[in-house]
């Protein structure tokens, strides 16, 4: 699988704005990493400077066996999820 990470360039400061395996870009981004699994289903807790890719300071990166063990459904802010389902009328 390959593992990447989109950053967008905003104020002169790269942001992850998405990271996943095998991702079909919908829009332009700046600059594509490859990085590993444990890293793109982590991007809220890494930070890229422009060289390097960096744990945000008090952050700890799960491995991978956590992640897969995580009860995503508690993890998980649902405050801004859309619940409508939308359908052909």
């Amino acid at each position: 699988m390959n593992w990447l990470l989109l950053l967008k360039l905003i104020d002169n400061n790269y942001v992850i704005v998405q990271g996943g395996a095998n991702i079909v870009p919908t829009q332009e981004y700046d600059k594509v990493l490859p990085t590993t699994e444990r890293i793109a289903r982590q991007i809220d807790k890494v930070d890229f400077d422009g060289e390097n890719l960096k744990i945000k300071e008090g952050e700890k990166l799960l491995t991978v066996d956590e992640l897969n063990n995580l009860n995503n459904t508690e993890k998980m802010d649902i405050s801004n999820v859309n619940t409508k389902v939308y359908d052909i009328q």
